[in-house]
């Protein structure tokens, strides 16, 4: 018979989130002064850079909390660090041996305009498409002047 763990206090998925229910949802954020009466009072939050460069891509990866309905993100890199927040990171660190605290690959980064790569950097993701009436016209255009590509395109994948 499994044991369903605490909610909000059982570290899962390498100490990047926490139980909630006994799934592996729940921000690990959420686990910072959390008393089961209470509500959630820290979330998670993008952690932002102005520049383009590698550094900068890093540290769009590095987890970040906030304490609820309040604009003030906290980097497990910065220099920052409110208390409670400081203790989550020194538990995280001591657990993991290692210096910062990254989201795993996939996660969400940059306001969600892009995603962490396997080596930790935010690869920013096509946020628009265009779907002018003029672009569409552009492209039917050219397959109706270059069917035969089309149909060896189709061709191909079938």
């Amino acid at each position: 018979m499994s044991v369903t763990k605490p909610s909000y206090l059982t570290y899962c998925n390498s100490y990047l989130k926490v139980c909630v229910d006994g799934l592996c949802t729940g921000s690990v954020c959420s686990k910072i002064d959390y008393v089961p009466q209470n509500k959630v009072t820290w979330v998670e939050c993008f952690v932002q850079s102005a520049g383009d460069t590698v550094a900068d891509k890093e540290r769009q990866c590095l987890l970040g909390c906030k304490v609820n309905n309040t604009d003030t993100c906290y980097s497990s890199d910065g220099d920052l660090k409110l208390g409670p927040f400081l203790l989550l990171l020194q538990e995280i660190k001591n657990a993991t041996l290692s210096e910062n605290v990254k989201l795993s690959a996939g996660s969400p980064c940059n306001n969600y305009k892009g995603y962490c790569d396997t080596f930790q950097r935010c690869q920013d993701v096509i946020e628009k498409m265009d779907t002018s009436a003029e672009s569409i016209s552009d492209t039917q255009c050219w397959n109706l002047k270059h069917w035969w590509i089309v149909l060896l395109l189709a061709k191909g994948l079938v």
